[in-house]
């Protein structure tokens, strides 16, 4: 069964948390991006990984999952800087999926409700988190985004005092 199919057949009132991976699936962006959405009213955690090759489909993610609270992502094991930049460009200022019905576009930040955000341990990037971010955090919240907390692998720590200034 395809993972559109699953995620549109399924009613699950009291899911809270959901991960999807190597959710390169086209039935399943064909029918967010046309509008049908996943039945998960009490979703508040949603956890995409390997999603470097699927950066350009957050903004129908953000469609389908529209009330996350909770944003966990891990962009892959070969992802680079710039695709992480990507990101949280896109998470920051929206995207243009192709979808351009009016209620659909995205011309601010995604999942406005967001108040975590988690980065998974990936050694390409976790070594080369200096804050650009910071000031990416601090547009979220200028934004009105409610972002409270990020959420790094230890081993960023060190490199990343900053953060806890916001």
């Amino acid at each position: 069964m395809a993972l559109g199919t699953l995620l549109h057949s399924v009613t699950a009132a009291s899911l809270v948390a959901l991960s999807l991976s190597n959710w390169d699936d086209e039935e399943l962006l064909k029918l967010i991006t046309h509008g049908s959405k996943p039945h998960f009213p009490s979703l508040q955690h949603l956890i995409l990984t390997n999603i470097a090759s699927n950066v350009r489909h957050l903004a129908a993610l953000a469609r389908a999952f529209p009330d996350i609270e909770q944003l966990t992502l891990d962009p892959g094991k070969t992802a680079s800087l710039l695709v992480i930049d990507l990101i949280l460009i896109i998470f920051l200022y929206g995207a243009d999926d192709g979808n351009v019905a009016e209620n659909d576009v995205h011309s601010g930040p995604l999942w406005p409700k967001v108040q975590t955000i988690a980065l998974s341990t990936s050694t390409v990037w976790t070594s080369a988190m200096g804050f650009e971010r910071k000031s990416m955090i601090l547009q979220l919240q200028a934004a009105g985004n409610p972002i409270r907390k990020l959420l790094l692998p230890r081993e960023v720590h060190p490199a990343m005092v900053e953060v806890g200034e916001i």
